[in-house]
């Protein structure tokens, strides 16, 4: 569960501060204009194809029970406005396992934004007992590959057909603490 009233700030280049909060149901709106925003090579490193997610997908996103997945939105004051430029979500696959999303709008790549949201998530995640999470990764997306990599959490990576699957772990199991770390 993420608890309403946590917030973390992020200084991105210039004066401009980022807070990273928790996904609201009002956020539908926003989320939506952030996509829009997006480049189309954004969209396919996120999507593995051309895609704009709709109204009913950000629906789903900000209205899963904790018990299904969690989500984080980075922002900034634009004007008299908050602007949502980053999100990042995970969707429980099974009781332990999640797949993990997130996308920064195009005009704030470089600046780190990234890996705090992954931040964030995991520690949202972890707090929620996901003890993995598995990533399905363009091969060229080397962005994404290394806000994993500089998580310094344990990972593994398959790749098939232009994609890979990473495996990051969250917490160790009981056999990685038996037998040692799988990973």
């Amino acid at each position: 569960m993420i608890q309403e009233s946590i917030n973390h700030t992020y200084q991105l280049y210039g004066n401009t501060v980022a807070t990273i909060r928790p996904i609201r149901k009002s956020d539908v709106e926003q989320l939506i204009d952030l996509h829009n925003r997006l480049s189309d090579e954004s969209l396919f490193m996120r999507f593995l194809r051309l895609y704009r997610p709709s109204v009913k997908d950000m629906q789903f996103i900000v209205n899963m029970p904790v018990e299904q997945g969690a989500g984080v939105v980075a922002t900034i004051q634009s004007g008299n406005r908050e602007l949502i430029i980053g999100m990042a979500y995970y969707v429980h696959e099974n009781r332990y396992e999640a797949e993990p999303a997130f996308v920064v709008d195009d005009w704030y790549h470089g600046q780190g934004l990234g890996s705090k949201l992954f931040e964030m998530l995991t520690e949202t995640a972890v707090s929620n007992n996901v003890e993995l999470f598995k990533a399905l990764v363009h091969t060229g997306n080397k962005s994404m590959t290394r806000v994993f990599e500089r998580s310094n959490l344990p990972m593994q990576t398959f790749i098939d057909y232009g994609q890979q699957e990473i495996h990051i772990r969250l917490q160790p199991t009981v056999a990685d603490l038996v037998f040692g770390a799988a990973y």
